[in-house]
């Protein structure tokens, strides 16, 4: 029998997202990963469960046509993409604002909207996961965007979940702490290896993955001990 998953992830370059491609390859998945570079990540060009499309998830119609295109039939997407612009109210300007919530909040709903039809359209009750962060429910002086376009994912998804009734596709929000990521040290330079890593992350996700269809777990928050206790 072939367990073979076809998995859709943004923000495949990098960070969680390019650990999660990682982590699904070396279980035998077929991986296509979504990212804004124009250049593969290097450690796939040789993997042929690999494909990697370029595009900006903030485009509606990027978005549209990369799922209604597709003669794939996925199982899981991965929603990873995002940016943080550190900057406190004073700060951010309008265009931050914009390009913050246009990313974060906007390429969420489009990777729902269009990865739920490609789910209905192919008969399948399939997961998706989107990555939050603790600000989107602490908030944060120091990037408020950021912030608010996490806090609006949550209502979104906490939305979704309530469509998913009907349709059985399970829609789950991840939101970590500080993970050892180029976000993070954006953050805080002087973190240290004793904070959560992306593979914890990465493996927690493949976990999700591969629970029954009778279990969704509404809304995971998962901090770095004692760190992000401190740190708030």
């Amino acid at each position: 029998m072939n367990n073979q998953k076809n998995i859709v992830i943004t923000g495949v370059t990098k960070g969680i997202g390019l650990e999660l491609a990682k982590t699904f390859l070396e279980k035998g998945d077929r991986v296509f990963g979504i990212a804004r570079s124009t250049e593969m990540p290097e450690e796939f060009k040789s993997d042929e469960n690999f494909t990697y499309w370029s595009l900006h998830i903030d485009s509606p119609q990027a978005v549209e046509q990369l799922f209604a295109d597709s003669k794939i039939k996925f199982d899981l997407i991965i929603n990873c993409a995002g940016i943080l612009k550190l900057k406190n109210l004073d700060s951010t300007s309008v265009e931050d604002w914009k390009e913050t919530m246009e990313v974060n909040t906007s390429g969420s709903f489009h990777i729902a909207k269009y990865g739920t039809s490609h789910f209905l359209k192919n008969n399948k009750k399939g997961m998706i996961i989107f990555i939050g962060s603790r600000w989107g429910r602490s908030g944060s002086a120091k990037a408020p965007a950021y912030a608010a376009s996490k806090s609006a994912l949550r209502a979104l998804v906490k939305s979704f979940q309530q469509e998913g009734i009907i349709s059985g596709i399970r829609y789950i929000l991840l939101s970590p702490g500080s993970v050892l990521t180029e976000m993070s040290l954006s953050v805080d330079k002087d973190l240290t290896d004793n904070i959560l890593q992306t593979h914890d992350i990465a493996e927690l996700i493949a976990y999700l993955s591969n629970t029954p269809d009778r279990m969704i777990f509404d809304e995971i928050s998962v901090k770095a001990f004692p760190y992000d206790f401190k740190n708030d």
